[in-house]
């Protein structure tokens, strides 16, 4: 078992979010909502998202 990520800033366009809550309901899917950042979070905020999926492949 794997477990997938799907990383998004809470500051993306409102049309992911309906996205988000669809492949929610699936449960196959984890989630991680970065504050304060976009869709280019790796761009905008390059330490803050790489310090966040850091955490994530520590967990995993």
């Amino acid at each position: 078992m794997v477990t997938v990520w799907d990383v998004i800033g809470d500051k993306s366009y409102s049309f992911v979010w309906m996205t988000f809550w669809e492949i929610e309901k699936g449960k196959f899917i984890r989630f991680m909502i970065i504050n304060g950042v976009n869709h280019f979070k790796h761009w905008d905020e390059p330490e803050k998202t790489m310090g966040v999926f850091r955490r994530l492949l520590d967990t995993s």
